[in-house]
């Protein structure tokens, strides 16, 4: 007997080591396709003005959703950084990607200044393919969260310099910010240090296709961003020339592939921008475009939803916006026909001043409370595999071991 029970014994003591009789369950393990979706700026109030409009739109009060509101996994992040109480972006999208709160104007280190290790890097060395895009540059505060390591977000080059030692597989955003230093440095170009390290940089669809085929490390760059620089706080449309964020998204996948596992980072920036300067309008609209590139995601998760986990958060609220303002403000309809119909007017491009948009805001009923960041929770909603683990209330410091599975 004390011979069969050292066998036994013996026996499952060598399947332990082995994966395949893992003590750790596969529900524990991270997805195999990995689509975090950060609406920069897009806190619970923005969503709540995206969903009156598109409740408008259909002639009712209230009723129309987003389709990430109705994932049916809903949380919320605290989003303070270690020294303020209303972050910035770089101090979240560190928090969200590395696992560790850090000072404001810090990026991918923490408080102390040490480097420290994004959930994509993680992944990479786990065998996943990784693709970082934004509708803004490539090297702004979010995207570069994920593999760059400054205390200085303003360090745009510096920034830029790190994304190929990453390694990750495929970028896509609208430029490279500050692409030949700061003011009086003429460095070298960034596109061209990129390139001299590894990656093919495309701009545009036209190059993308001729070089896709090519290079198993790319940097797409809208068409448009040959251009230097691209201003801040600026969000009226894209340029005729430029792909969408939806199709980024898509971008993304045709290059990665599905035979390998990915995580995928797509921001949201220009939500924040808009919202930076009280834009009602084009911060909706700029909501409607992200959901279309969560769409993107949700389609693939009806091909794969056994392997597939959908996250859609934000890093800050921005500007403060209610529906409802001032002391004396009357229970009416929200004047969402004035509003359209000045955004139809000017087709998207500025035409008002910010006295005459706050003019604008005021007869609507839409209220705004600054044009900076806002320091209240945000929303995270969850969809597939381990989305269950997104429940609640939660520091977006949570976020990184919630999608490792720790």
């Amino acid at each position: 007997m004390k011979k069969v029970l050292y066998i036994f014994s013996l026996a499952f003591a060598s399947c332990l080591a082995f994966s395949g009789c893992s003590n750790t369950s596969d529900e524990d393990q991270p997805a195999k396709y990995i689509f975090l979706f950060i609406g920069d700026g897009m806190g619970h109030t923005q969503v709540s003005l995206t969903e009156s409009y598109l409740s408008y739109k259909e002639g009712k009060f209230g009723g129309e959703r987003l389709s990430f509101t109705e994932f049916p996994i809903l949380g919320t992040c605290e989003t303070h950084s270690v020294d303020y109480n209303v972050t910035c972006s770089s101090a979240a999208g560190t928090a969200i990607a590395c696992g560790n709160k850090t000072n404001n104007n810090y990026i991918g280190v923490d408080a102390d200044g040490k480097a420290l290790e994004s959930v994509a890097t993680v992944l990479k060395k786990e065998g996943y393919k990784v693709g970082i895009m934004s509708n803004v540059q490539v090297n702004h505060a979010t995207p570069g969260a994920f593999y760059a390591h400054q205390d200085d977000r303003n360090k745009y080059y510096e920034i830029g310099m790190e994304l190929p030692e990453s390694g990750f597989d495929f970028f896509a955003g609208s430029g490279l910010y500050k692409p030949r230093g700061h003011k009086g440095e003429n460095r070298e170009p960034l596109d061209s240090y990129i390139e001299r390290n590894g990656y093919e940089v495309c701009y545009g669809m036209e190059e993308y296709r001729g070089q896709k085929d090519s290079t198993d490390k790319m940097v797409f760059i809208q068409a448009s961003g040959r251009k230097e620089d691209t201003d801040f706080y600026v969000s009226d449309g894209r340029e005729e020339e430029d792909i969408s964020l939806d199709a980024m998204v898509t971008l993304a996948l045709d290059f990665l592939g599905e035979d390998e596992p990915f995580f995928i980072m797509c921001e949201g920036g220009e939500i924040d921008w808009a919202a930076h300067e009280n834009k009602t309008m084009e911060t909706v609209h700029q909501i409607l475009d992200f959901e279309k590139a969560v769409n993107v995601a949700i389609e693939f998760y009806n091909r794969h939803p056994e392997e597939t986990l959908i996250l859609v958060t934000a890093d800050h609220g921005t500007g403060g916006a209610a529906l409802g303002q001032g002391p004396d403000w009357r229970p009416e309809n929200f004047r969402w026909d004035l509003l359209e119909a000045q955004r139809n007017e000017s087709q998207g491009k500025v035409s008002l001043s910010a006295e005459e948009n706050k003019a604008l805001n005021d007869r609507a009923q839409i209220g705004w409370t600054t044009h900076n960041h806002t320091g209240e929770p945000v929303p995270l909603y969850a969809k597939g595999k381990g989305a269950e683990r997104f429940s609640g209330r939660m520091d977006n410091s949570d976020i990184k071991g919630k999608i490792l599975g720790e």
